[in-house]
């Protein structure tokens, strides 16, 4: 006997013009059998439901899903809701970034070995735009990189709310961190849509299943979103992102970052690869995100003047260590003469601040 199937193409043999296709016969299609009784003539989608409902009826996959769907502490002796996008209003002021000592070093014990992180510590509170600026292969990009889990520190720990994250890979840290790097393209994927590239930000740290990643309620929230951004690309969601310029990609690269509402955002020196038109606009975006949002953004620039505009309090950075916090009662009257002034009081000739700009960019 031979066994049918509705065709996935809705047409199934072309010469007879049906709809099913045959199946072989033998042992090991009589699950199968069963599947294919059950879907309607040309349905995938009740096929595709089928088939996740008999891939869940597994033993193995059961239990792993049982696994993942008890919490790991009962729910009264929560301190945070499980998906933090969800959750109530946070508690601006709470120490939310720990960094203790640490310290990460490259080539350890050859010539070419560099100490990139020395020693670094500072806490950081919850809702604060913290701002570290520094020259040229100060550390301040490795210092980030310890806190997304890119690299592990070599010595000392890094806590974010209760949680110790030293040991905790980039893949896991998705969950609390969002990013945006200093070259646009690497925030978004090239040969997907803009919806799609929304789509991989809207499940990054869930547990995914098998039904599908788009969906009409996640469109209008990715189209609302859009539109705040006042660039048309509303209009352009299913448009290949590759397609689009460099600034309009940061600026989806930003949205995409606090769509689940990270615990800490990550700026990676992100307007120093863009026209300075794209720049203005790019930190204006992130100062309305970061204040509507309640974010707490870490922000690494080049910039003194975007460091003063947007930075509650300013950390300096030269050769991986620390040797100067200033509280936002300091930097209110500041100008950026002021605070390249400032950076250089400390420094020895060989520090010079390579790569701070003191102008603000305009355009």
């Amino acid at each position: 006997m031979t066994l049918t199937c509705p065709s996935p193409f809705g047409r199934g043999d072309s010469q007879s013009g049906s709809r099913w296709l045959p199946l072989p016969e033998g042992e090991g299609w009589g699950e199968g059998s069963k599947i294919c009784a059950a879907v309607n003539r040309g349905t995938i989608w009740t096929a595709f439901r089928i088939l996740r409902h008999f891939l869940l009826a597994c033993p193995a996959v059961r239990a792993q899903k049982t696994l993942l769907d008890k919490p790991a502490v009962a729910p009264e002796q929560r301190s945070q809701p499980l998906c933090p996008s969800l959750g109530t209003r946070r508690n601006r002021g709470t120490t939310l970034v720990i960094v203790q000592q640490a310290t990460k070093i490259f080539y350890p014990g050859e010539v070419n070995e560099v100490i990139a992180v020395a020693d670094v510590s500072f806490h950081m509170p919850e809702g604060q735009f913290l701002t570290i600026i520094g020259g040229n292969g100060s550390g301040k990009s490795t210092l980030l990189n310890l806190l997304a889990g890119t690299f592990f520190a070599d010595r000392g720990a890094i806590k974010i709310g209760d949680e110790d994250v030293t040991r905790v890979p980039e893949y896991q840290r998705a969950r609390l961190i969002g990013r945006v790097f200093q070259d646009p393209l690497r925030g978004t994927s090239a040969g997907l849509t803009v919806e799609e590239n929304f789509a991989l930000a809207e499940s990054r740290g869930r547990f995914r299943g098998l039904g599908p990643a788009l969906n009409s309620k996640l469109r209008r929230e990715i189209r609302d979103r859009l539109a705040l951004l006042a660039l048309g690309l509303e209009d352009r969601m299913r448009v290949k992102v590759g397609l689009l310029s460099g600034g309009q990609r940061q600026a989806i690269t930003i949205l995409m970052a606090v769509f689940r509402r990270p615990r800490v955002l990550l700026l990676d020196e992100h307007t120093a690869a863009l026209d300075p038109r794209a720049s203005s606009k790019i930190m204006a975006l992130t100062r309305h995100i970061v204040q509507t949002k309640t974010l707490t953004p870490l922000m690494v620039t080049h910039n003194l003047a975007h460091a003063l505009d947007s930075g509650e309090r300013i950390i300096m950075i030269s050769r991986g260590r620390i040797f100067r916090d200033l509280p936002q009662e300091q930097l209110r009257t500041m100008t950026p003469h002021d605070l390249l002034a400032l950076f250089w009081e400390t420094r020895k000739p060989e520090d010079a601040p390579a790569g701070l700009e003191i102008a603000p960019n305009a355009g």
